[in-house]
């Protein structure tokens, strides 16, 4: 009996159909660009549910109105939509692609009197940008400076307000 109630799914607390993924998809869209595929639903309800159970409702329908005419309560879906997924040289290959294909042209650029600016976009409590940083200077002591004396600039941000 337990090996046939184990592998049998959870039941949901609160109701959640494809409809209500739906609206929150495109909600999380709208609000700050964040895709939610349908393979996404379960993260979704597992993310919101909380929300639900805090504002007292009874399904994911009665809180996507709720976050309709709430905007505090907007803010909180979203930030609870956020992965906050971080740490550093997360995605090692992208800062080995970065400074292949594109660092040396900025770098030149730099060298010669142009400007150069980065965006470092869901960088989360900012590890990335660090991260980016470190390894466009490697151990070059003196790039820091250089970078600084430069029209050098670098935006980190992230819709989270909670990791930032």
């Amino acid at each position: 009996m337990k090996a046939a109630t184990a592998s049998r799914p959870r039941e949901r607390e609160f109701g959640f159909g494809e409809a209500d993924h739906r609206a929150i998809a495109e909600l999380a869209y709208r609000e700050v660009g964040i895709l939610l595929p349908a393979s996404k639903a379960q993260m979704v309800y597992g993310r919101l549910a909380p929300r639900v159970r805090a504002c007292g409702l009874s399904s994911v329908a009665d809180y996507i109105g709720l976050i309709d005419s709430d905007a505090a309560e907007r803010g909180r879906a979203i930030d609870a939509l956020t992965t906050n997924h971080t740490f550093f040289f997360r995605e090692n290959h992208h800062f080995d692609d970065f400074n292949r294909l594109v660092w040396p042209d900025l770098k030149a650029r730099l060298a010669s009197g142009g400007r150069v600016r980065l965006w470092s976009a869901a960088c989360s409590s900012g590890e990335e940008p660090y991260s980016w940083l470190m390894s466009m200077l490697g151990s070059d002591r003196s790039g820091g400076k250089r970078l600084l004396s430069g029209d050098f600039r670098m935006l980190s941000t992230d819709v989270s307000p909670s990791v930032l």
